[in-house]
């Protein structure tokens, strides 16, 4: 994982979530929306706090299971170990980390590939606690860096609390410092990153193209090691970002370009195929919409949220009795998930399948958060005209 999020040495003591509860009401919130994952992230900040570490972890993983698009969820366990074990951020500096550590490690680095897979611009909350900041270090990277490092864990930590404005400018101010426009190989590659993301929030998509690029022109070069950091992105992955960047940009044809060019060095790359879906939806272009969909639930068969996505897609493309086939798929790969529960009445109802049409919406109702509150109103209201 990233070293160079912070200066190595131990996290400040006193680091901890801000929540707008206590642990005892947010474990009570997670016991009664037990099929929402943001109760469960929750609480499993909470955890984080009182050092419950097994409890975090399974809050977290619980999360997953129930929505396998949660992202926060992801780069939470990602930064877990790093709370755990607080000598771990020196340990993968120095690649010394212990053997029965291995595997944590490894998973930490898919985790953190799928959470930005899933969302280029996840919260970063736990990242902003588990950072460490030694003074020592900081000055030690100072001597190799220059002056303008202190700007750069600025800007991390403005970034890190989403004061993404602040943290564009501060970075920006760590790329001038360099002359970094005009030689950017004096700018250390985790600056990009971080630059490119911020510029990103902010809608300056031009840098955060820039940005992008250049990681992927440095990612290409193996031996190329600037940043003492270990990061778990590759080359294509930095490819499916930029098209990210260039799709939120509305630059429709560059973005396609973009994730065709990633899914064909890497057909697994599954939510590549869920924005060519998206983009080619908006543009109703069913068939490549459908197809799109169907690539995304071949590359990854166990996320039942993409059978959500290709049943809401053939439902919108005329197709009502195939879509009602994917979404009873749906609901049965993941029966505590509310939403496919929905779509499946609304669509059984327009079909005049009323009895089934009341029990897929009677089933949603009883499954679903508190805070899907305006969507369980439609299920009642629809359930109310099929009695």
């Amino acid at each position: 994982m990233l070293v160079l999020f912070g200066c190595a040495g131990p996290p400040p003591a006193a680091a901890q979530f801000k929540l707008t509860a206590k642990l005892p009401e947010l474990e009570q919130r997670a016991r009664a929306d037990s099929n929402d994952p943001a109760a469960h992230y929750n609480v499993a900040l909470a955890y984080w706090n009182a050092k419950r570490w097994d409890d975090a972890d399974r809050s977290f993983r619980t999360s997953i299971m129930l929505d396998a698009r949660f992202a926060p969820a992801y780069i939470a366990l990602n930064y877990l170990p790093y709370a755990r074990r607080g000598s771990l951020w020196d340990e993968v500096r120095e690649r010394r980390v212990p053997a029965e550590w291995h595997e944590r490690m490894e998973e930490s680095d898919r985790l953190f590939r799928r959470a930005y897979l899933l969302d280029p611009f996840v919260e970063l909350r736990s990242g902003d606690v588990v950072t460490p900041r030694s003074e020592a270090y900081l000055h030690l990277l100072e001597q190799y860096f220059g002056e303008p490092i202190r700007d750069y864990f600025d800007g991390l930590d403005l970034y890190f609390q989403a004061d993404y404005p602040k943290a564009y400018d501060r970075l920006t101010r760590v790329i001038l410092a360099w002359d970094g426009d005009a030689h950017p190989d004096r700018v250390p590659t985790m600056v990009f990153w971080w630059h490119g993301l911020a510029a990103a929030h902010v809608e300056k998509w031009d840098e955060a193209t820039t940005d992008f690029e250049r990681l992927i022109d440095r990612s290409l070069e193996p031996t190329r090691r600037d940043s003492l950091v270990h990061f778990p992105l590759r080359t294509n992955e930095f490819r499916y970002i930029l098209a990210n960047i260039k799709q939120r940009a509305g630059k429709m044809n560059e973005a396609i370009d973009l994730y065709r060019e990633a899914v064909t060095n890497d057909i697994g790359l599954y939510m590549a195929h869920v924005r060519l879906g998206d983009i080619y939806e908006t543009e109703r272009m069913w068939p490549e919409a459908i197809t799109s969909r169907r690539n995304a639930v071949n590359a990854n068969p166990d996320d039942e949220t993409l059978l959500l996505d290709l049943g809401k897609t053939l439902a919108a493309a005329g197709q009502p009795e195939e879509a009602v086939s994917v979404l009873q798929q749906a609901t049965a790969a993941n029966p505590r998930d509310p939403r496919p529960f929905l779509y499946l009445g609304l669509l059984l109802e327009q079909l005049g399948r009323k009895d089934d049409a009341k029990t897929a919406l009677t089933q949603y109702i009883a499954l679903a958060p508190s805070r899907y509150e305006r969507q369980t109103a439609i299920a009642k209201q629809h359930l109310a005209a099929l009695q």
